[in-house]
């Protein structure tokens, strides 16, 4: 009996030792899991406010960028009017320098004064005003060419007249011609020599255009084609003289009225 008694404390004290080994080994996985929990939310604060910081950084940039926009057209412009400023005191300068020359009768003083006076005051009429820069750059901008495409299979000597309102086809000798277009817009001429620059038939574009700037730049076709301007029309003159019809394709340029110039009639011509 004394026997199964130690062995029973034995047990006992070796069931104690697990059972505080046990609750030591709790403790320190609790202890793990609150230094987890802090330093979770303290890395997400971190990244956090790296986030915001290179939001501002980026926010700094462009507001340095535009900063610096306003600074060059602020710079830009008073070193325009400085050079405007300038300009004008040396024509001042040398009209008073002319002026003094022509009342001393220094005849050759007064020569290079008006001289370098023209030159100044030209040099000065070059020279615009901040804010006609964007005027002076769109009036000095090519005007856009109004474009007459015409295709057609044509046979013989024929004349086709193109106006503001409509095109007119006149026929004469051998066949009308065949799938005969106006940038893009079919017309059969045997059923009506009229085709109206209006509607489904509208062929060019609204606004006024100078007839008299018409010009061939491409013509494809077998003979001679002359283009002759006009003060309100373009006059196209086939001479197909071969036997049968042939394919042509021309390209007539026009300027609008209001950017053309006066101008002289003129006619192209030519055969492939």
């Amino acid at each position: 009996m004394r026997h199964f008694g130690r062995m029973g404390v034995l047990v006992a004290l070796v069931l104690l030792m697990v059972a505080e080994a046990g609750a030591r080994s709790a403790e320190a996985a609790g202890t793990g899991t609150h230094v987890a929990a802090a330093t979770g939310p303290a890395a997400a604060t971190t990244q956090a406010s790296g986030g915001r910081g290179a939001a501002a950084g980026a926010a700094s940039v462009a507001q340095i960028d535009r900063a610096y926009a306003r600074e060059k057209d602020r710079a830009a412009r008073e070193y325009e009017r400085a050079v405007r400023a300038a300009s004008d005191e040396r024509v001042r300068q040398l009209r008073a320098a002319l002026d003094r020359a022509m009342a001393a009768k220094d005849l050759d003083e007064a020569v290079r004064d008006r001289d370098a006076l023209a030159a100044a005051e030209a040099a000065a009429k070059s020279i615009a005003p901040p804010g006609d820069r964007a005027s002076a750059a769109a009036a000095a901008a090519p005007a856009k060419k109004v474009v007459l495409h015409i295709m057609g299979k044509i046979d013989g000597r024929n004349v086709l007249v193109v106006r503001r309102d409509a095109a007119e086809w006149k026929q004469q000798e051998f066949g009308y011609p065949e799938s005969l277009s106006i940038n893009g817009v079919r017309w059969d001429p045997s059923k009506n020599e009229l085709l109206h620059n209006s509607g489904a038939t509208e062929f060019l574009p609204a606004g006024p255009v100078n007839f008299r700037s018409a010009a061939l730049v491409q013509k494809r076709g077998r003979d001679l084609v002359e283009v002759e301007a006009l003060d309100d029309a373009v006059q196209i003159s086939f001479n197909d003289i071969q036997p049968g019809a042939a394919n042509y394709d021309l390209l007539i340029e026009l300027t609008p009225a209001a950017a053309a110039g006066d101008g002289k009639s003129r006619a192209a011509q030519g055969t492939d």
